[in-house]
C-alpha cells in the first residue's frame, strides 16, 4: 500500500494472474474493503520485466474506485507488452 491509513481500510484478499492468447501478462487483484464506511481510493498498476526494470505504459495513471464498507471488488489491467512478468498495484486515498 502506498496510503499507510488506507491500508489498515482496504485489504489485498487474492491476486491471480494469467497470460492472454497474445503471450501477455493479465492480473485480476480482489480488494476487500474491512470497514463499514465507503472508501474512494486511487489505484494504479506499475510493471516490470525480468530483469526488474520499469516498463512505461500509456495507461499509468491513476484510476478511481469506490470501496463499499465490508464488500470485495476486483480491479483488473492487462501488461502494455509481453515484456512485462511483474507488477505493483499502488492504492492511495482518494482526496
Amino acid at each position: 500500500m502506498t496510503d499507510a491509513e488506507l491500508g489498515r481500510q482496504a485489504r489485498v484478499r487474492e491476486v491471480r494472474e494469467a497470460t492472454t492468447e497474445g503471450g501477455v501478462l493479465a492480473v485480476q487483484v480482489e480488494l476487500y474493503n474491512s470497514t463499514a464506511e465507503l472508501e474512494r481510493i486511487n489505484y494504479k498498476f506499475e510493471w516490470f520485466d525480468e530483469k526488474g526494470m520499469s516498463i512505461e505504459a500509456p495507461t499509468s495513471g491513476w484510476r478511481p474506485k469506490t470501496l463499499h464498507g465490508g464488500e470485495p471488488v476486483w480491479i483488473k489491467a492487462v501488461a502494455p507488452s509481453p515484456r512485462a512478468k511483474d507488477f505493483r498495484l499502488k492504492l492511495v486515498e482518494a482526496g
